[in-house]
């Protein structure tokens, strides 16, 4: 039997604008303090004390921490945005952040079912979702009680959290006060809509990255992201068949709501910067794997530029700005 999965850390909180970035901040300005502590957290973090245990929860589940209590401190993820994109004003981190937060079964289960089960629509019914992703999280060997009413109020509880986190359909009609930060940046992705036009039809449903071939084309998404995605899944392996991703639990077809022609125009990047060479012999298209990426490598290359005197957490963005002494050009690969 699998380990335990944790339902309801989130205190029943999405993320909310800011609260990654000022968790960042917080964790660069005060080492060896424990910025999620109850007192502490509230004091320094400027939120509720169960706010304080949402955010803890959300960074750990994003793989943007690590450590415990008074050791904690910022994971390679957490350091590469820290550097590169402070304020996470670009959705290129948030991408990541929904990449790792949907490859954590074990603290999101919710989300890697709903991305990882290559469904393209969810009911309105929630009590038939929660059946599907106990099903689902059963088969994969997690033992979980559906008479447990409590345990169903969790799972229930969650689904509402993950819907919130990537629509702003409970928003649509509140009259939202500027000052309240209440959308979820996951939101701005687009990966879930709310209505399927074709159809004409209520629910949830799961909207393409990317559509290389109209104007949809979210340049903060790019091919590297795919390519360390197919990293990660075959992580040990020097070739994959591509057909392979479009079932694969993982795969960037999978959590990004990849389309297979995005797929194979970004794995035709990747081939042209020398990371992979595809082969359509035989009947298979099989992908090699010539050079495996890491996360700076991806920011790196979306960034083009170091800079070699900025201090990390910074509030005051001229006051950053005048820091950056100097910048030169990186070799990519």
């Amino acid at each position: 039997m699998r380990n335990k999965l944790s339902f309801k850390g989130n205190n029943s909180f999405y993320i909310r604008s800011g609260w990654i970035e000022k968790g960042i901040h917080a964790i660069v300005e005060h080492p060896g303090v424990n910025i999620f502590d109850k007192v502490k957290g509230r004091e320094i973090l400027g939120i509720g004390a169960n706010m304080v245990k949402a955010l803890e929860y959300w960074m750990r589940a994003s793989n943007l921490i690590e450590g415990k209590s008074d050791e904690i401190e910022l994971s390679e993820l957490g350091r590469l945005i820290c550097n590169f994109d402070p304020y996470m004003e670009s959705l290129f981190s948030w991408y990541l952040v929904h990449y790792f937060l949907t490859i954590n079964i074990e603290s999101n289960p919710i989300g890697y079912v709903i991305f990882n089960s290559h469904v393209l629509s969810l009911t309105t019914d929630n009590n038939e979702t929660v059946k599907f992703i106990c099903e689902y999280l059963k088969r994969k060997g997690y033992e979980l009680n559906m008479e447990d009413k409590k345990l169903m109020e969790r799972i229930e509880s969650d689904l509402e959290v993950f819907y919130k986190s990537y629509t702003n359909e409970h928003l649509k009609d509140r009259i939202i006060d500027p000052e309240e930060n209440l959308k979820c940046p996951l939101a701005n992705l687009g990966l879930l809509t709310t209505y399927n036009i074709l159809s004409n039809k209520k629910g949830y449903y799961k909207h393409p990255t990317c559509c290389l071939s109209g104007n949809l084309l979210d340049l903060n998404y790019n091919h590297l992201i795919t390519y360390y995605a197919i990293c990660e899944l075959y992580k040990g392996k020097n070739s994959f068949i591509i057909e392979d991703l479009m079932e694969e639990e993982q795969s960037p077809i999978a959590i990004f709501n990849l389309r297979k022609g995005d797929l194979y125009e970004h794995l035709r990047k990747c081939q042209i910067d020398g990371l992979c060479t595809i082969n359509t012999t035989a009947g298979l298209n099989v992908a090699y794997i010539e050079k495996s990426i890491n996360l700076s490598d991806i920011y790196k290359a979306k960034y083009r530029l170091r800079w070699d005197s900025y201090k990390c957490g910074m509030r005051d963005k001229k006051a950053k700005d005048s820091k950056i002494e100097k910048y030169e050009q990186l070799t990519l690969f």
